[in-house]
């Protein structure tokens, strides 16, 4: 503070505030950040008021360096608004939020380069401040080049700083679309469960109800074949049920490769189904299934058991539900099945 050479004391200043950071584990980055952020923004600051005191006082910059109370003033000045700066960021959590980030983040190398050039700049300003030039005009110089150089300092940081927040919320956008998707993506596997039928994979009664009432509401032409496996239990009871759970498979699969893709199959009991066929008649709808009917009959599918149906074909003229539509079938598949029988 006092016969050092002021570019000695910030060069001193510097590797002091290094080694207090060195001493800290695991936080050589973020220190070797922080003084190379500090020191610049401190040192400018000392210039300007030692530019400002010269002004005021009509002495040059050099001169007032040499003189032992406005050097011991200035510095003092210098650390304790320093100390000042320390206590304002412990209390701003955003404001510590900012420096951490950018001690952190992979995009400080840019920033870090320019930062050092400051330093480096401001290292040569303090050479003409103590070089005893007699212009009137230097003291102005020196304090608009430290004033730019803070103001670029703090404008950069900020400008870093809303870089890394947009990057850091575009990734959290990423994941939060990445993880909605996801449960797109399992509410459409269980809503694809309930509508499915876990043993044949067929449609569900759910299902079939919810498409029966769309083709009502649409006031579209189809008709309704409620289908009954003949002896399915006696199949259970005397080879057991993994062999009746095989026979449902089979069905499903014969009915399946005969129906087209526009058309519903679903299961909506232990041993029933129910096909919509659609833009089908009555009439149509029973040739279809009689002749499926007659295929297992021959004997053509070996494990296929036999079975008996209703055909129930829509009236767009009512207002009939999906419900009685379905009644309508049933009961014309238990009529089917006691003439069979007789």
């Amino acid at each position: 503070m006092l016969e050092l050479h002021l570019t000695v004391v910030y060069v001193l200043a510097f590797l002091c505030d290094a080694f207090r950071w060195c001493l800290r584990r695991n936080e050589w980055s973020k220190g070797t950040f922080m003084v190379s952020l500090t020191q610049p923004l401190y040192i400018a600051f000392h210039m300007i008021l030692i530019g400002l005191v010269s002004l005021a006082v009509k002495i040059p910059m050099g001169l007032i360096l040499h003189k032992p109370g406005w050097r011991i003033v200035t510095i003092s000045t210098a650390v304790a608004i320093s100390i000042l700066a320390d206590i304002v960021i412990l209390y701003r959590p955003k404001l510590q939020e900012v420096l951490r980030v950018q001690a952190l983040s992979e995009e400080k190398r840019p920033f870090m380069v320019f930062l050092w050039l400051c330093n480096v700049f401001l290292l040569l300003d303090s050479l003409l401040c103590i070089a005893g030039i007699p212009w009137s005009l230097l003291p102005l110089l020196l304090i608009g080049a430290a004033a730019l150089k803070e103001f670029f300092i703090i404008r950069c940081l900020f400008h870093l700083y809303s870089i890394i927040v947009e990057h850091r919320s575009e990734i959290r956008n990423r994941e939060l679309s990445q993880k909605l998707a996801r449960q797109e993506r399992r509410t459409e596997e269980l809503k694809n469960r309930s509508d499915r039928d876990t043993l044949t994979g067929l449609f569900s009664r759910q299902y079939l109800m919810e498409q029966m009432e769309l083709l009502l509401e649409k006031k579209q032409q189809f008709s309704l074949a409620y289908i009954d496996l003949d002896g399915l239990k006696r199949i259970n009871d005397s080879q057991g049920h993994a062999a009746g759970d095989s026979y449902l498979v089979q069905f499903s699969q014969y009915i399946l490769g005969r129906l087209r893709e526009k058309d519903i199959f679903a299961r909506v009991g232990g041993d029933e189904f129910v096909i919509v066929l659609s833009g089908c008649s009555e009439a149509d709808a029973k040739e279809k299934l009689e002749k499926m009917r007659s295929e297992v009959a021959e004997g053509k599918f070996e494990h296929i058991p036999a079975f008996s149906f209703g055909i129930a074909e829509v009236d767009l003229n009512t207002q009939e539900r999906a419900y009685q539509l379905l009644e309508r079938a049933d009961k014309g598949m238990y009529q089917d099945k006691e003439s069979r029988r007789h």
